[in-house]
């Protein structure tokens, strides 16, 4: 009895004698038992063969095996990670610019500036009834300097304070720091303490 059956390899159909052991499809060339070769339900009503192919046959009531060959493989989902390496990447360097712009800016603010120092100057100071002046004069230029005043009584208790800055000192000028802290504060004043700031050119 002469049946249809897919090749197993090819999945081409053609004619399966199920007398024989054995077949070889005429498309592929592979060989295989009968019994490993799907067949249509019904027998072939007409078959015209050349010993390659058929013609017609009857196949109203049948499942034809189904080819997987083409499966599309599967879409690979898009990572959003190299992004934010990418991202983390750009911040690391701004900060670092940030960090060298602050480190080397410092260096060269220092390599052209110094803080005062007491040798930079010579001072006197001058004390009134409610006042108190003090005089510097620069040895060397000074970009600028900066006098705080405080009075204190007996309790160690503020009763005045006041700053005074000036800039651009010329060497061996005058500059006169006068602070008047009025009658009512000298009438309690025990003790005035100040400091002085500045900045120098180095070049």
């Amino acid at each position: 009895m002469k049946n249809i059956g897919s090749c197993p390899n090819c999945h081409k159909d053609f004619v399966v004698d199920s007398s024989l052991s054995a077949q070889k499809c005429p498309y592929c060339g592979r060989s295989f038992k009968t019994d490993e070769i799907p067949l249509y339900k019904d027998s072939v009503k007409e078959v015209k063969t050349d010993g390659n192919n058929f013609n017609k046959y009857d196949n109203s009531d049948y499942t034809k095996p189904v080819k997987i060959d083409n499966v599309p493989p599967e879409t690979k989902k898009p990572s959003h990670g190299g992004i934010i390496t990418f991202i983390v990447i750009i911040l690391i360097i701004i900060s670092s610019c940030f960090i060298i712009k602050s480190i080397f800016g410092g260096l060269a603010l220092n390599l052209t500036e110094r803080n005062l120092t007491s040798s930079d100057y010579s001072k006197s100071e001058t004390q009134g009834l409610t006042s108190y002046k003090l005089t510097i004069v620069p040895k060397i230029s000074i970009k600028s300097i900066e006098v705080s005043a405080t009075v204190f009584n007996s309790s160690n208790q503020g009763l005045y304070s006041d700053s005074q800055s000036k800039t651009d000192l010329t060497k061996n000028f005058s500059y006169v720091f006068d602070f008047d802290f009025g009658f009512e504060v000298a009438l309690t004043a025990y003790s005035i303490e100040y400091t002085i700031t500045g900045v120098v050119n180095l070049i």
